[in-house]
């Protein structure tokens, strides 16, 4: 795998609402270990109360250098990514620990995603 869980890279793609560079952090490998599954950053929050409830603030702080501002992390829709399409992918920096639990324990609890996607990435 091009990237390990837990870090945040910079890519330009056209899976977000609109094409673009965007930051992404890796949340889980594959059971296959030849796709990714990543959570992009946004600079905002949608304004469904639902959704909401899967997208924590991250501010900036000495653990979140690769921030540019207070950032919402979007676990409700997550996005499977091949090798391939990382390939162009810069690394930005890596979550904590903490973080990375917060994020994939939200993954695990939504309920728009199914058991078997959900276990086909080891959450």
């Amino acid at each position: 795998m091009t990237f390990k869980v837990g870090e945040v890279v910079t890519l330009y793609t056209d899976r977000s609402k609109d094409e673009k560079t965007k930051h992404i952090i890796i949340v889980a490998e594959s059971r296959s270990s030849d796709n990714c599954l990543g959570v992009f950053i946004n600079s905002n929050q949608s304004k469904d109360s639902f959704i909401k409830e899967y997208q924590p603030a991250f501010n900036v702080n000495e653990e979140r250098r690769y921030l540019d501002h207070q950032s919402y992390i979007d676990c409700y829709s997550p996005i499977e990514f091949t090798e391939y399409e990382l390939k162009k992918a810069k690394k930005r920096g890596d979550v904590t620990e903490d973080d990375l639990a917060l994020l994939r324990g939200l993954i695990r609890d939504n309920p728009q995603l199914t058991n078997g996607f959900k276990k086909s990435f080891r959450l």
